[in-house]
């Protein structure tokens, strides 16, 4: 397994909810709307027939119908009646998730490109805006790739998400000299220091610690949103249930970020940031990527 460099030479900045950076489109990333549409209420939308990830427990209910309206979940049944007007997302073969949390990212500093890329940083796009503040919590787990000597192959769900020619980037020789503080045989190391880092976490999980999902995303060859599911993938690897590496996404950083139950679950009275996709992703992690479609406090998140 390769490992992606982790620059702690960087600054680190404030976590954020990434509530579906990685929809299936290319870039640019989410639409702001102006602030006068944010003001009004976001239509109704009833879910139907869907089967929902319970975050609390961990596991699959349903097929159940689900209804959001005023940006919170305000519904949960296995049958309710349509409403005149109202947005019905129909949900067979498919899985309502919390909307992800990435424990641990960077702001501003680049989309991921090589740190010899110029780039211009897009924050806000970046957060999935609006961001929540939190504490600076990561697994530890990635795949960590050498961008000095050559980087593998990117991903085809990166490819939907990085700038064009963010790949190529990583083709050129990089300088590490520009980085006074990186040690000389971080390269040479990186994949040493990935494999036990992965042993850490399994070995917090098995004992019950409290671990949150956190990708370092935005710092080189870490993109907002796909890192987030190569973070469930790795986790997966190591011998983490699919269910268990959801909820490090969704459940229990939300309990941290927010311990009033608003955030990271899909309950009556918390925030409608819902993540649709195709499958059971308890049964393959691969299923997060199969994203139908994402809405943040109630409102369908739509790309440029």
């Amino acid at each position: 397994m390769e490992w992606r460099m982790r620059w702690g030479v960087l600054p680190a900045v404030m976590a954020s909810v990434a509530l579906c950076s990685a929809c299936p489109a290319p870039w640019p990333s989410l639409v702001v709307e102006p602030r006068s549409a944010r003001r009004a209420a976001p239509p109704a939308t009833l879910f139907k027939g869907v089967m929902v990830f319970d975050a609390r427990e961990g596991m699959l209910t349903g097929p159940s119908d689900v209804r959001v309206s005023a940006g919170q979940i305000r519904e949960i049944s296995p049958e309710i009646p349509p409403l005149p007007g109202e947005d019905v997302v129909p949900g067979e073969g498919r899985t309502l998730l919390p909307g992800f949390i990435d424990a641990h990212v960077h702001l501003g500093l680049s989309q991921g490109e090589a740190p010899w890329a110029p780039a211009v940083a897009d924050p806000r796009a970046q957060a999935g805006a609006p961001a929540h503040p939190g504490g600076d919590h990561a697994t530890g787990v990635r795949r960590d790739r050498p961008h000095v000597r050559g980087a593998a192959p990117a991903h085809p769900f990166e490819r939907r998400l990085m700038r064009p020619g963010a790949e190529k980037g990583f083709e050129q020789k990089g300088d590490l000299g520009r980085y006074p503080r990186a040690p000389k045989d971080l390269v040479e190391k990186m994949h040493q220091r990935g494999e036990l880092a992965g042993r850490n976490v399994k070995s917090l999980v098995d004992g019950g610690a409290v671990v949150l999902v956190g990708t370092d995303s935005g710092l080189p060859g870490l993109f907002h949103g796909a890192a987030l599911h190569e973070e469930l993938s790795a986790l997966v690897a190591l011998g983490v249930s699919p269910a268990a590496a959801i909820r490090m996404a969704t459940y229990v950083p939300g309990r941290v970020l927010l311990p009033d139950g608003s955030l990271g679950a899909i309950e009556v009275g918390a925030w409608a940031d819902l993540v649709l996709v195709d499958g059971d992703p308890t049964r393959d992690i691969q299923a997060t990527r199969n994203i139908a479609g994402v809405w943040q406090r109630g409102r369908k998140v739509q790309r440029r």
